[in-house]
């Protein structure tokens, strides 16, 4: 193998490679690769460095040798990985990625913080290793510290929200940002972690026909080969059209458990999902499918609120109704949309809402951090 600057080179002569393991951490400092590794010579070897290669970076550096890979970023500084996350990475072992967006924006201060904490050691008494994921200052970081997470729920919504498009922004303006799903996909890719959990994805606005706002979460979901998991499309979205628009992205749509698209708050959303999965064992399947196909589009498994957490759906519909029609009256769009909306829809319910949120951001995690684990069995066993 060789390592050349901005690049690496995974070079099989014969398909003999070495069996030593080689770990590069990124550093605020200098860009490195996140992880290296060599191994045997045999089938699994191959399928394993190959994962590895497709995960370091979305586009190859040369279209002769597919094992050539690009993995640049600009000299503001890499990517940090959190000890615990970069051996896990390093050992094959269940990773879940975590957003952050939901800390800053999703919850109000001390909710977030507490609820973050929670759903970490969900994932960890679950046997997989959590990776919330955040722009620090502007360094790229996969994993944070306690004081890190209180820090991003302090902040709340004086973080920027960043997407995939303000990622670069962020980053050379030393900013802190809090990833939205699809930030947090592409972080997650980046260094290889395939299952990521949130709470629910962006999806076509109401009247998106003729304002054009879709989130760019399903654009992402069309091209990032992660597992994302969540309970739906929030209702206050436009969920049909959201449905139609990820079938011409090409993403897989399973129900985890239902044959009905669920609607964040609710269970059921009168929409149906386009499949059906019942087991971790299932999607995990899919998600090595996916990967092995090379089909560079990501898995949206949508598990449903418990049905005792759920909120009633009438009064929920009904503060949406209020909510949105004061979006029109005080001239919000764009990003300010969604957590408007969030919030209103709280008061409204009387908190309703927010114990629905975080009833099911913690279920998603236990469903989650089982998939990351069947998929780490997978990827075992090739």
């Amino acid at each position: 193998m060789v390592v050349m600057q901005h690049c690496l080179i995974l070079e099989f002569g014969n398909f003999q490679v070495s069996t030593r393991a080689v770990a590069i951490p990124y550093s605020r400092a200098s860009f490195q690769p996140a992880l290296v590794m060599e191994w045997g010579g045999s089938r699994r070897a191959q399928t394993r460095v190959a994962t590895i290669a497709r995960h370091i970076s979305p586009a190859p550096c040369s279209a002769s040798n597919p094992f050539m890979v690009s993995n640049q970023m600009n000299d503001n500084g890499g990517i940090q990985i959190k000890g615990d996350v970069r051996d896990a990475l390093e050992r094959g072992l269940p990773v879940v990625a975590l957003e952050s967006t939901i800390i800053s924006h999703g919850m109000p201060y001390p909710q977030n913080f507490e609820t973050a904490k929670e759903v970490e050691a969900i994932v960890r008494e679950s046997g997989a290793v959590p990776a919330t994921i955040a722009i620090l200052d502007g360094v790229p970081c996969i994993g944070l510290e306690e004081d890190e997470l209180r820090k991003l729920a302090q902040l709340g919504k004086r973080a920027i929200k960043t997407s995939r498009r303000d990622i670069a922004y962020v980053i050379a303006k030393k900013m802190t940002g809090a990833t939205t799903v699809s930030a947090t996909m592409f972080f997650a890719a980046k260094v290889g972690i395939n299952v990521f959990v949130t709470g629910g994805i962006g999806g076509v606005h109401r009247e998106g026909e003729t304002t054009m706002d879709v989130s760019s979460d399903l654009t992402e979901l069309g091209r990032t080969a992660v597992t994302v998991v969540c309970a739906g499309v929030k209702s206050i979205l436009d969920i049909p059209r959201t449905l139609e628009y990820l079938e011409t992205q090409g993403v897989t749509v399973v129900g985890y458990g239902t044959d009905e698209f669920p609607a964040f708050f609710t269970p059921r959303s009168g929409c149906k999902a386009p499949s059906r999965v019942d087991t971790p064992e299932e999607c995990a399947a899919i998600t090595a499918a996916n990967l092995s196909m090379g089909l560079q589009s990501g898995i949206l498994v949508c598990v449903p609120i418990p049905a005792h957490n759920a909120a009633a759906a009438e009064p929920v519909e009904a503060a949406i109704q209020t909510s949105l029609n004061e979006l029109k009256e005080k001239n919000i769009s764009g990003a300010a949309v969604t957590p408007y909306v969030l919030k209103r829809v709280n008061e409204l319910t009387g908190g309703a809402s927010l114990t629905a949120n975080i009833a099911l951001i913690k279920n998603n995690a236990r469903v989650g951090s089982q998939i990351a684990i069947a998929t780490a069995g997978l990827v075992e066993e090739s």
